[in-house]
């Protein structure tokens, strides 16, 4: 799938179709969390930051796990700056007192 998208992209096709194939992966291979990475990676590329937005906020809805939740705040550090991801930190609190990682404490 991630080799098809590139080969597209790569080709200067239509970026639709790039779209489209991840997505379609993304529909068959719901649990995994590679596609829709690869599917704000490649959103990000274009400038499409809203869209990247709404992807990772509901990806770290869906799953809330510490992997979602990094990159989520990573995205927006990026994007909209510390204050953003500082925002973010704050109001995840009790899902990291739910969630402690081994020898961290909150």
């Amino acid at each position: 799938w991630f080799s098809f998208a590139i080969f597209e992209k790569e080709l200067g096709n239509d970026k639709s179709m790039c779209h489209l194939i991840i997505r379609k992966a993304t529909e068959i291979f719901p649990k995994n969390h590679l596609f829709p990475l690869f599917q704000a990676e490649f959103l990000e590329e274009e400038g499409n930051i809203p869209e990247t937005h709404q992807l990772l906020q509901n990806l770290f809805e869906l799953d809330k796990t510490y992997f979602t939740f990094t990159i989520y705040q990573r995205f927006l550090y990026r994007q909209f700056g510390i204050a953003a991801a500082r925002l973010l930190f704050s109001s995840t609190y009790q899902f990291r007192v739910a969630n402690p990682v081994s020898g961290l404490k909150v």
